[in-house]
């Protein structure tokens, strides 16, 4: 197993089964390089050995394979949430549109398929057919495909499906949503909001609440004077 320069990358050349194999490290330095190949080698080493921790049938699965496993740990951390639930089925399925992905071995994801998904996706067109929306899929929404991608190699890794977790790069240029109310435009708006809205605009702003946790309050949950011994002087 060595390591060579090719090109502007580090590239790993190995033997499985008597045959070449290379594969594009993806990095230009060479500390970086040496890392990911003794990670790669100790990788192979197991799987070809059938070292305990990555049995058989977790090295042929595939990402299509792994969406039942992947859903349900999700269905089980946030089963209070069937929003969040609903998100990463979205982007599960988002991922395998993409058959080269769909169809890979989780052992087998790597950097270099992971660029293919990313470069796949940005000629994709946008869903919304408005003049004023790009053409194609903003970074933004090809970065939460990403990120459940990255979720999904990591949990892999965690159960030992996999014994290297692939890294997984976010696009730039994804649009800044974060607004801040200034006490001046607080103020207006709150003189333009109906009482019912008005009345709820207020708790949302001084309790810092969510607005679906403000719905789903029930009495129960609200103490008008101070609990625990704190004080209510300023």
């Amino acid at each position: 197993m060595s390591v060579f320069l090719h090109g502007r990358t580090y590239w790993l050349e190995f033997q499985v089964d008597g045959k070449r194999v290379r594969k594009n490290l993806h990095v230009s330095n060479l500390r970086t390089a040496e890392k990911l190949a003794r990670e790669y080698r100790t990788d192979e080493a197991r799987g070809a050995l059938g070292l305990p921790g990555v049995p058989a049938s977790a090295r042929r699965m595939t990402l299509a394979e792994f969406k039942e496993t992947f859903l349900g740990q999700i269905r089980q951390v946030c089963k209070s949430k069937p929003r969040t639930i609903e998100f990463w089925e979205a982007m599960y399925a988002k991922l395998l549109t993409y058959p080269k992905l769909a169809t890979s071995r989780l052992v087998d994801i790597d950097e270099a398929l992971i660029l293919k998904y990313r470069e796949h996706r940005g000629t994709v067109k946008s869903r919304f057919d408005k003049p004023t929306a790009p053409a194609f899929m903003s970074p933004s929404s090809i970065n939460r495909e990403l990120a459940c991608l990255r979720r999904a190699v990591r949990m892999a890794h965690e159960m030992k499906f996999i014994l290297r977790i692939p890294r997984v790069k976010l696009l730039r240029g994804e649009k800044n949503r974060e607004f801040v109310l200034s006490r001046d435009m607080e103020v207006k708006y709150l003189d333009a909001c109906p009482k019912l809205l008005h009345d709820a605009a207020v708790v949302l702003i001084d309790s810092g609440l969510r607005l679906n946790e403000l719905l789903t309050l029930a009495w129960p949950e609200v103490h008008l004077e101070p609990m625990g011994g704190a004080s209510d002087r300023k």
